[in-house]
């Protein structure tokens, strides 16, 4: 039991530090990240950003994403799809609520590339340990 709570915030641990330090990377190194609402989103999408900036911000997240709750997924004995899905969601949460540093539409955007990461991490895993 204790093994599957220490996965679970390991794996949390690694996704929110590798998602704040990637976001911090990138408004140092590439372009400042502005609130930006989401009726102006596609107006000013082609105008402001760069296109590729976003992209790239999309890639970091689910890197980070990908990262977290494969080693939850790993360190996990049984159930290890329900616990990425779970260190997932918990990622969600911490995302929406805890880091302010993006716009709101980022934010909405993520959250189905969250589900889908942490359901397909956690089965990648299970197939990668059953077939040693």
């Amino acid at each position: 039991m204790y093994r599957n709570i220490f996965a679970v915030l390991l794996g949390i641990l690694f996704s929110t530090v590798g998602l704040v330090f990637s976001i911090k990377w990138l408004k140092k190194c590439c372009v400042e990240i502005k609130q930006i609402h989401l009726i102006m989103y596609i107006q000013q999408l082609c105008f402001y950003y760069k296109f590729d900036i976003i992209l790239l911000l999309i890639l970091l997240y689910t890197l980070n994403i990908i990262l977290g709750c494969s080693i939850t997924a790993y360190m996990v004995l049984n159930a290890k799809t329900a616990y990425s899905i779970l260190t997932g969601s918990i990622i969600i949460i911490i995302h929406l609520f805890l880091l302010c540093t993006v716009s709101y539409w980022l934010k909405i955007m993520i959250i189905p590339i969250i589900f889908q990461l942490s359901y397909f991490s956690g089965e990648f895993i299970k197939f990668l340990q059953k077939t040693n």
